[in-house]
């Protein structure tokens, strides 16, 4: 309530469900054109029960978006858009970052829909799984389901999935509690990437060491039980695996100095490219700002001077005298068709 009017606003399911769409065609036709063209958020407004307009909202990418979604697709990870805008903006950002818009876009979900989906996925990599144990050659587990979000919406989803990821700059309390991560210094969505690939290559470090202890400790057992090694022998190779183990732990710090590097690099091109965008769109609101002014100080002062015209027309008939009292044409502009007879 607004100064005891009753002001409602919603999306197209509220509008529908109001009737708003069908009490004005061609504003329906707008919002339709803005969700389609543009990707816009369309917002119904509605006073007193009756729709009262449309507004339009539209959503900047984040400039890291694009080489985020590419670094996870490179790594083999399915990337999915779950939204509560309207199917044309989440088709225009799924295009814009390069995600499938026919498969992997499910958009105008409620906070609730995205926990269904959520689930969802959960259940069905655990079917996969039971489905791998029943067969001789299960190496891995089944599948992990992450969910990215940021605002009061996404949290019921960020709590359902097995990693729950939070953007710490602009996410809501909700979610940041929620979520297991949250990304709290940063909103760029490359630093996922990043995570994941470390996460990745520890994995795998972790793997290779044990594998190589496993194995040279069984090759000094295997001499040993041959008569061909001794003590001396076993503890040169024991403290050799150690320190060959740690060695090759250590590499991971070696790849996160050159990936910072590279990462620094490639967050410089795009704020500067970022930075430059913005300055050629106020450059451009300027200029469209400029020229609206232009026109409409002409416009005024056409109408001035048509109006002191029909002054000076009206003091010339009073001056000839008010015998006939003789029509005369007002006109309202210099731009105007439309002619207003008068007698004076």
């Amino acid at each position: 309530m607004v100064d005891n009017v009753l002001v409602e606003l919603g999306n197209e399911k509220l509008a529908e469900k109001k009737l708003w769409t069908l009490s004005d065609l061609k504003l329906y036709e707008t919002a339709i054109r803005w969700e389609t063209e543009i990707g816009a958020t369309v917002v119904w407004v509605g006073i007193n029960g009756k729709l009262g307009g449309i507004l339009k909202a539209e959503d900047s990418l984040r400039p890291s978006a694009k080489d985020a979604i590419a670094k996870l697709q490179k790594s083999s990870i399915d990337v999915i858009i779950l939204t509560g805008d309207n199917k044309g903006a989440a088709e225009m950002c799924a295009k814009n970052v390069g995600i499938d818009v026919h498969t992997n876009v499910f958009s105008s979900l409620t906070p609730n829909e995205k926990l269904n989906r959520i689930t969802e996925e959960v259940q069905k990599q655990e079917k996969e799984l039971v489905a791998r144990k029943k067969t001789i050659f299960r190496t891995s587990g089944r599948g992990t389901i992450a969910m990215v979000g940021d605002g009061i919406n996404d949290a019921p989803a960020l709590s359902a999935a097995d990693v729950g990821v939070a953007m710490g700059v602009a996410g809501t309390a909700a979610a940041m509690e929620t979520a297991p991560v949250a990304f709290n210094l940063t909103n760029d969505l490359s630093r996922l990437a990043d995570t994941i690939y470390i996460g990745r290559r520890c994995v795998l470090k972790i793997r290779q060491n044990i594998f190589f202890s496993v194995t040279t400790k069984l090759v000094v057992l295997g001499l040993t039980f041959a008569g061909l090694a001794g003590l001396w022998q076993a503890v040169v190779v024991d403290v050799g695996s150690a320190l060959v183990v740690i060695f090759n732990g250590m590499s991971i710090l070696r790849e996160a100095e050159k990936d910072d590097a590279r990462r620094n690099k490639i967050s410089h091109e795009i704020g500067v490219k970022f930075a430059e965008e913005e300055k050629e769109k106020q450059k451009l609101l300027a200029e469209r700002q400029q020229v609206h002014s232009h026109g409409h100080s002409q416009q005024v002062h056409s109408h001035g001077h048509s109006h002191a015209h029909d002054h000076s027309c009206c003091d010339h008939d009073k001056e000839e005298g008010k015998k006939n009292s003789p029509p005369f044409v007002l006109r309202g502009g210099s731009n105007s068709n439309n002619n207003t007879k008068s007698s004076a």
